[in-house]
Order: structure tokens, then sequence, then C-alpha cells
């Protein structure tokens, strides 16, 4: 049986002002005090394998929490203690996860208040997401399930604990978006008769230039079509693009978003240019966007190469937003969209 984790992160940049933790442990302490604060804490010296987590330099290997049983984690940088992270030691298959995670919200609602945003995603790769933000820092929570069934005891349970996304630098762009736009042209055509295959033909959608095909409602006029697909795509983009790759029965991968837009990644191309995706593939993530995967913290098979590379095409398409073609359900052919009808994303 493959094993089901849970991770609860406490995640705080530090500053010149201690900030609160986890059970009363805060930004700058050292080492030592974690040591003096907590019985049972131990010494540690491991490198995390998140990125920008920094050192593990203490541990308390045993706490109960929520009927269960967690170990914590206290990471260090250059200006002290940073990032808590409480580990659940075992957990069953995804139903049960997901009472438990249900379990912390309410817990965590209690000091924190009604989370801004509060959703089942409905892919089989998430179960909940949840997020606080208050004046001091901003809670995220997210399950993960890598198996396919929902018994498989294989994924993540993650809480972040930050503070407030603060303004971008001078010269960065926000939202967050990758450095590597792929010069690798997609063949519309092809993308156009694989989604039109995926969905049998029986919904309407509209294709962005850079091969984005967005399911809209049934029946509408070309200019509301094309609105409608671009107030999704800026939806997913403006909060965040989760992506959920599925292989598909022809070898290529479909990703899904949180929104109904989808990355149609053609397996012709990948399989041309894999040499090139292989490089660039960390650079098709967002800028400090960290992604857990079954291998650890922005570590990608093969398949999840694939998926970094086609969802660089949904960025340039959410960037520069022009709808290339109107496909109707039951058409023979698509529809090329009118100049006129290429509107713009939503402030």
């Amino acid at each position: 049986m493959k094993r089901f984790f849970l991770i609860l992160c406490l995640l705080l940049p530090w500053t010149l002002h201690a900030s609160p933790l986890w059970n009363g442990s805060q930004t700058g302490m050292q080492p030592a005090d974690i040591l003096r604060k907590f019985e049972g804490a131990e010494a540690t010296s491991v490198q995390s394998d998140r990125v920008g987590i920094g050192m593990e330099k203490a541990r308390i290997p045993s706490i109960q929490y929520q009927g269960q049983e967690f170990s914590v984690h206290f990471y260090f940088n250059d200006g002290g203690l940073h990032a808590v992270t409480l580990k659940l030691k075992k957990i069953g298959s995804r139903a049960k996860s997901k009472k438990l995670v249900e379990a912390i919200v309410e817990d965590l609602s209690k000091t924190l208040g009604k989370p801004q945003r509060h959703e089942d995603v409905n892919l089989a790769s998430q179960i909940l997401k949840a997020t606080w933000t208050t004046p001091d820092r901003e809670v995220v929570l997210f399950a993960l399930n890598y198996g396919a069934d929902p018994s498989d005891q294989d994924g993540a349970l993650v809480i972040n604990y930050g503070l407030p996304e603060a303004e971008p630098a001078k010269g960065q762009p926000f939202p967050p978006v990758p450095a590597w736009e792929p010069e690798i042209v997609i063949p519309l055509e092809k993308v156009i008769d694989r989604f039109r295959f995926y969905t049998d033909g029986g919904k309407d959608f509209v294709v962005l230039k850079h091969g984005t095909c967005v399911i809209v409602s049934d029946g509408l006029s070309d200019e509301a079509a094309g609105k409608e697909a671009l107030e999704i795509v800026s939806k997913i983009f403006n909060y965040h693009p989760d992506m959920d790759p599925k292989s598909m029965d022809d070898g290529n991968i479909m990703v899904f978003y949180n929104h109904p837009a989808y990355s149609v990644v053609l397996d012709e191309i990948t399989k041309a240019n894999i040499d090139t995706i292989r490089k660039n593939h960390l650079k098709a993530l967002a800028r400090d966007e960290v992604m857990m995967t079954p291998g650890g913290a922005n570590k990608f098979d093969e398949h999840g190469m694939k998926a970094l590379f086609g969802r660089c095409y949904f960025f340039m398409d959410a960037k520069k937003p022009e709808v290339a073609h109107i496909i109707r359900k039951g058409a023979a052919k698509p529809k090329p969209a009118a100049p006129e009808e290429g509107t713009q994303p939503p402030e």
C-alpha cells in the first residue's frame, strides 16, 4: 500500500518584527530557543528538499493533533526560525484524509475566522483548498492525492502559513509567470481535432492563439463566447493555475485547471522536442512556485515535465489573450474568430 502523508507547513519569512508561527514559536528564534521551549525537541541538521525552506535544525518526533500523530520540523535561514512543518505519520484513504482536513479547517477557523476562499476542487489530484488572510499572515490549505483510485494512500495535505502576499518588486510581473515561453509551434488544427474528440463533439469551445481550449456555454454569439472564455482564463490566471495533467488514450496529455480551460499537450510535439523540454522544464515554473510531487518538491518525471511545457502556453495565452477559433458542438470544421471578436480580459 502506498503511503499517504499529511504535511502542515507553517511558513513565515523572517522579518525585523517577530511573527507567530506554531504553538508559541516565532520567526527569528534560534535552534537553542526551540530546544528550551519544547519538551522532547531534538537537534537536527537536515536540508529541506522544498525550495526556499532552508535547514531543519530542530524536530519534535511526536505530538498529537486532531487525534492523529504528527512530527514537527523547525526550519531556519540566516534570520533564524522562519518555517514550521507538521507531518502526519499515517493516514488512510482519500475520504478519511478529507474528513481530517475539514476538521483542521474548522479548528483553524476558530482563531483565523472563516476562510476567504473555501472550495472543493473537482480534480482527482486535489481534494480541498482553503485560504485565510489576516493582517499578519496568509494561510493556505490544500489537499493532494496522487493515486488514481480514491482508496490509494498516496498524496499530501499541506497548510502554508505566510505573510500576506507583498506587492511584487518593481519590474516583476504579477501574477507570477514562468520565465520560459517556448518557441515551439503548436498546430492548432490538431489541438482542435483532439479536444473535439475528448469532448465527443458535444461542447462549444474557444481556442486561444497558443492552443488553450476553453469550454463555454452553448449557443452564445461569437462575441459572447469569446468574452466568456477570456473571463474563465482570467479567473485561473489571477488566482493560480493549479494543474492536473491526465494521460489520454492516444498518448497525448491534457492539462486540467480549476475552471473549464484545458491545454492539450500533443505527443508528437513532446517527442520531437523532449531534450528541450528536459532542459527547460524548471523554467516553466512561475516565480517562487513550489509543486509537491511523489518525488518531492519541484521534482518531475517526464510526464510532469511535458505537462509543465504545455502549461507554458496557457500562461502565454493568459498574458496576451487572443481568440483564434470558436468551435461549435457538432461542427465539422473550426470556425475562425473574426478580428473584432478578440476581446480583452476583465480588469
